[in-house]
């Protein structure tokens, strides 16, 4: 039986002996995470939205010149070139709220191991999801969207039914379902400190509030 996390492919890369990453495969990695905010529920829309809307904003770039922008750094240093970094729906933004909200939902997926791990496995998943929002989104965002944040914690679905889900619908796999989980996330924080260090080198880690 393959749980969600073990048919994710392409899964994120390393970057490459020089620190790049391949914008293809990084966004077509982009797109396997977003249907877990399917079944995260409803609530989660809003999550989903804006995911797919950074994905969306950071292809179209990509495919304006896919030879000059086989790498996600040349991306960057292109809107930094001609000063158009910090606009609202330029590419910098949207890979810096894609990679915030990777480290949202991989904090998230990390406490719900450690969780499980330790034998205590609590159902009511409303405060891991309020953690990590606290511990990576919370500070970039202003009070109303705080509130939205909020409202989706208290929409959490139950543990039990969550991992149900990503073993596509069948009991009895819940470390299966765990085990994958960890080693997805794994990759994906590899991933994640690349376009982090990235962003920092250049100086675009932006942190306006929304």
């Amino acid at each position: 039986m393959a749980t969600f996390f073990a048919k994710i492919s392409p899964n994120f890369s390393p970057p490459d002996e020089n620190g790049n990453i391949d914008t293809e495969t990084f966004l077509k990695a982009g797109k396997q995470i977003v249907p877990i905010f399917d079944v995260l529920g409803t609530a989660f829309m809003p999550v989903k939205s804006d995911v797919e809307g950074n994905i969306t904003r950071l292809s179209k770039k990509y495919n304006s010149d896919q030879e000059k922008f086989h790498f996600l750094k040349a991306i960057l240093e292109d809107e930094l070139e001609r000063k158009c970094a910090q606009d609202k729906y330029s590419s910098t933004q949207a890979l810096l709220w894609f990679k915030r909200t990777l480290e949202y939902i991989t904090l998230f997926l990390q406490i719900l191991i450690e969780d499980h791990k330790s034998g205590t496995k609590t159902e009511n998943m409303g405060p891991f999801i309020r953690r990590a929002y606290d511990e990576t989104l919370k500070k970039y965002h202003g009070w109303l969207v705080q509130k939205v944040f909020s409202v989706v914690s208290r929409a959490a679905p139950w543990r039990k039914d969550f991992l149900k889900a990503l073993a596509g619908g069948q009991d009895d796999f819940e470390d299966e379902v765990i085990s994958d989980m960890e080693q997805y996330i794994r990759q994906v924080r590899v991933t994640i400190a690349s376009v982090h260090n990235m962003l920092t080198e250049l100086d675009l880690d932006f942190q306006d509030k929304v």
